[in-house]
């Protein structure tokens, strides 16, 4: 009997760390797709309102920096954070950086 409820102990230990794998998963995907819709907005833009900012899409908040390239006034550099607070209450975060390029 001791050596059953071990096992299923040991069942239940590894189904909750899957079930928290998965939930962890799913968020970090829809945050990365949170992070690109922001980006593309930003790439559709006019070129001089493309600034720094912040917003909050549904669970996530997502903060943008902009800065202008020092060695190029068609660049700019953009890093988008998306965070979130999981389901045990821990903050995630995801990043995405890029260059932006004006075209004349």
């Amino acid at each position: 009997v001791f050596i059953g409820v071990i096992v299923v102990t040991g069942i239940v230990l590894s189904m909750s760390t899957s079930v928290r794998a998965n939930f962890f998963a799913r968020k970090l995907r829809q945050a990365t797709v949170s992070g690109e819709e922001k980006l593309e907005e930003l790439k559709n833009q006019d070129w001089s309102t493309i600034t720094s900012g912040s917003d909050t899409d549904g669970s996530f908040d997502r903060e943008w920096e902009v800065t202008q390239d020092p060695t190029s006034s068609r660049l700019k550099i953009v890093k988008i954070i998306v965070s979130w607070t999981d389901f045990w209450g821990n903050k995630r975060s995801v990043a995405i950086s890029t260059y932006l390029y004006n075209q004349p």
